[in-house]
């Protein structure tokens, strides 16, 4: 009982009442605010994407096992796997896998049962051109997200307590990857930075493409650039990971 309500309050909580919380917010912006729109968004376009961007975010966040790496690391536990014939790597991306196909299922179910009824209220629909085109995106925000906590439990090879980091990180996702607020409606200088940075694919482009903001074929310049920031990403969690295991110790049983 312990694990199933866990299970199901983890999955579901995070949807719900972040997607809650954004919406409130929005509602008091634009009931303060004396014309209609901000950017391009009135009030219903920007509820809209504000549910996708949340449903987005879940879907790519970091999960457990990526997070228990730096526990591990200053317990010693790391020994259980640096002596068995596996790629380190591969373990914790299975697991963290295998974590999310459970988890996605369940995340999809919620958000059919609580969005369909209030997007048919609301008069709005999905784009199924832009959902097909959103899950490479969202595929690849998941990567990311993965290899920005894994990068960082790493540091506790040279850390006692990477906890603030993964804070930083999340505060950083939270206004960057468009959960907030689209990009859109940032300042123009602020949008070509962030355009060239990752932190755009894990919420804000599949919304985007989601709400049909955006077509497809705007955005497909942009995912060799998605591509090389994962290689980027790969090459730096595998270049702390060598240099950390040369200081590396574990003594005891």
């Amino acid at each position: 009982m312990e694990y199933r309500v866990n299970f199901l309050i983890s999955s579901s909580l995070g949807l719900i009442i972040g997607a809650a919380i954004h919406i409130f917010l929005w509602n008091a912006v634009y009931d303060a605010i004396d014309h209609p729109r901000i950017g391009a968004f009135d009030r219903k376009a920007m509820l809209f994407y504000i549910g996708c961007a949340t449903l987005c975010s879940v879907l790519t966040r970091a999960y457990r096992k990526e997070r228990e790496i730096a526990a591990e690391i200053r317990s010693g536990e790391l020994n259980k796997y640096l002596i068995k014939p596996f790629s380190f790597f591969g373990f914790v991306a299975s697991f963290s896998l295998g974590e999310r196909l459970s988890g996605w299922a369940f995340l999809l179910i919620i958000a059919a049962v609580f969005g369909f009824p209030i997007l048919y209220a609301a008069n709005l629909s999905l784009s199924f051109a832009g959902i097909c085109a959103a899950i490479p995106f969202l595929l690849c925000g998941m990567v990311l997200n993965f290899l920005f906590t894994l990068i960082i439990a790493l540091l506790a090879f040279w850390f006692d307590e990477v906890w603030t980091f993964q804070v930083m990180k999340d505060l950083l996702l939270w206004f960057l990857s468009g959960q907030v607020f689209p990009m859109s409606v940032l300042p123009a200088p602020i949008q070509q930075i962030a355009h060239w940075l990752p932190f755009q694919y894990i919420a804000y482009v599949p919304a985007t493409l989601m709400t049909g903001q955006q077509h497809p074929t705007e955005l497909l310049p942009y995912f060799p650039v998605v591509l090389f920031h994962i290689g980027l990403l790969l090459l730096l969690a595998h270049w702390i990971w060598q240099k950390g295991l040369l200081r590396y110790g574990a003594f005891g049983g």
